[in-house]
């Protein structure tokens, strides 16, 4: 086999430093062991790329929905909402987040 990497952009390369975002989706599902989550798909605007994160919401181990928690807020807080009621409210919002 004959390989160039000039030849192909690794589309699955780490995601670093300062990224604007649309968030695409939002969605709640279950975990394999039933515990309740919702899933954001982000549109990484200036990369072009997709990004999801997952928030669980329950889970036997506190510590899991304190880090999910506090993730959440800061995508709410990122998207200029630090309040809703429904989580469909930031679909179609705009914000920065930094990565890696």
């Amino acid at each position: 086999m004959r390989f160039n990497a000039d030849d192909h952009q690794d589309r699955f390369a780490a995601i670093v430093g300062e990224q604007r975002f649309r968030v695409e989706k939002v969605s709640q599902d279950f975990t394999k062991a039933g515990d309740p989550y919702l899933n954001a798909e982000l549109k990484l605007l200036d990369l072009g790329r997709l990004h999801w994160e997952r928030f669980i919401l329950e889970h036997a181990n506190p510590k899991v929905v304190e880090i999910a928690m506090g993730k959440l807020s800061s995508l709410s807080r990122a998207v200029g909402c630090p309040q809703w009621d429904d989580e469909q409210e930031l679909v179609g919002r705009v914000g920065v987040a930094v990565f890696g």
